[in-house]
C-alpha cells in the first residue's frame, strides 16, 4: 500500500510541475510576441505624448517579462499595444 501511495504522489508531482512548466512556457512566449509586435508597429503618426505613455508600457512590461513577472507584464505590454490603438496578438 505504502509504494503505491507514493508512486501515485511521485506521478502527481511530475505531472503538475509539467503543467505549471507549460503554462510558464506559453507565457513566455505570449510575452515574446507582444514585445515583437509592439516594436514592429509603425509608430511614425501617433504625438510625442501618446508614444511616450506606449513606450513606458512596453518598457515596464518587457521587464516584468524578464524577471519572471509574466502575467503583469503581459498586461502591460497589452496596455502599449492599446495605447495605439493596436489589438494585442493572442
Amino acid at each position: 500500500m505504502n509504494r503505491m501511495f507514493l508512486v501515485a504522489t511521485a506521478m502527481f508531482a511530475l505531472t503538475t510541475g509539467g503543467i505549471a512548466h507549460a503554462e510558464d512556457g506559453a507565457k513566455t512566449d505570449k510575452c515574446r510576441r507582444l514585445q515583437v509586435q509592439y516594436d514592429n508597429a509603425d509608430k511614425s503618426y501617433f504625438s510625442a505624448k501618446t508614444l511616450s505613455k506606449a513606450n513606458e508600457h512596453r518598457q515596464k512590461g518587457g521587464d516584468l517579462c524578464a524577471k519572471g513577472k509574466r502575467e503583469t507584464g503581459i498586461e502591460e505590454l497589452k496596455t502599449a499595444l492599446q495605447k495605439l490603438n493596436i489589438k494585442p496578438a493572442k
